[in-house]
């Protein structure tokens, strides 16, 4: 790997930085070494670039913002994307004021990592950006960011305890699964539904 002077330069001043006032020039030296094993080819973070790379072939479109409650996480069994269920204002495609959208897969840490931050955010208000991927023969919509804007009031003034659970009683912040799918309607579907861990059948004992 060569680096040419402006890199070097670049990596020199933020290992002295991290070195700190205090630090030596050994220390500045160590620092040098493993920032540029980073860069080195095979190393986690350029692979970490390069699966942003590749996850971003996918993409098709990039979708504006909007802002909605976390009202549930479930899971695609066929994907491991955790399937994050939202409360949003009504509109043309969602009449019933919710909706859902897939995180990336959980078989790879950025994905695993998301989705277990999106599970400490149920019941709090978010903004999400989106982007529309190609998967196969279906476009489906990915999170790409999550911004926490802190616990929905609305949401938590209709929680009561049960069996030492919090369980939420207001109909409007539980989703409604059985919600018909098709145009102009928010619903998953049949198809959809059969994917979600929450809807699998719990084998019997023989």
């Amino acid at each position: 790997m060569a680096l040419d002077t402006q890199a070097q330069q670049s990596i020199v001043i933020a290992a002295a930085i991290l070195a700190g006032p205090t630090g030596t020039e050994q220390d500045v030296a160590s620092h040098v070494g493993r920032i540029a094993g980073y860069l080195s080819e095979g190393s986690l973070a350029m692979n970490a670039f390069a699966a942003i790379e590749k996850r971003d072939e996918n993409v098709i479109k990039t979708k504006g913002g909007f802002p909605a409650t976390i009202i549930g996480i479930d899971k695609e069994t066929t994907s491991t994307r955790a399937v994050v269920l939202l409360k949003t204002k009504p509109s043309k495609w969602h009449p019933n004021s919710q909706e859902f959208i897939r995180t990336q897969r959980t078989d790879n840490a950025e994905g695993l990592a998301q989705a277990r931050a999106l599970q400490g955010l149920i019941g709090h208000r978010v903004f999400i950006t989106a982007v529309l991927e190609g998967t196969g023969d279906v476009n489906v919509r990915i999170i790409r960011s999550c911004e926490d804007k802190g616990v929905d009031p609305d949401y938590m003034a209709t929680v009561t305890q049960l069996d030492g659970r919090n369980v939420q009683t207001n109909p409007e912040f539980i989703y409604d699964y059985n919600f018909p799918a098709g145009t102009n309607s928010g619903g998953m579907g049949p198809d959809m539904l059969a994917k979600l861990a929450s809807r699998q059948q719990v084998p019997q004992p023989a």
